[in-house]
């Protein structure tokens, strides 16, 4: 898992263990797109990588992903939320897929203030 990350993401990337299975990415200054590019790159680099299970049998990794990026005036709290709720939307719709969190409602409406010019969420 950590080669194939390394290899997808950025030296000023990070990534770590959150608990169990879940491993967020940071991505500074990665905008939605950039954001769900990468996880896609990510996706696909660990899909089909196999890793040795205790009982000497290869298991195959599939990789269910979660995109939120940081809203004007969001918390570090409501972004994992949001990421946490699109990995579940992830898992829930089949596994092995890359799902990104929809905009807040003060998102849309500062972009909408801006006379809906797209703007960085992160």
């Amino acid at each position: 898992m950590v080669k194939h990350t390394q290899e997808v993401i950025r030296q000023v990337d990070c990534c770590a263990r959150m608990g169990g299975e879940e491993f967020p990415v940071l991505l500074p200054d990665a905008d939605a797109r950039t954001a769900a590019t990468v996880a896609e790159r990510l996706r696909s680099a660990l899909d089909g990588s196999t890793a040795l299970a205790p009982a000497g049998v290869r298991v195959a990794h599939t990789v269910s992903i979660g995109v939120a990026t940081l809203e004007p005036g969001e918390s570090l709290a409501e972004l994992i939320e949001r990421a946490d709720a699109a990995l579940y939307d992830a898992k829930a719709g089949g596994r092995n897929r890359v799902v990104s969190a929809p905009p807040t409602r003060s998102a849309v409406t500062v972009r909408r203030k801006a006379g809906g010019a797209k703007g960085s969420l992160g």
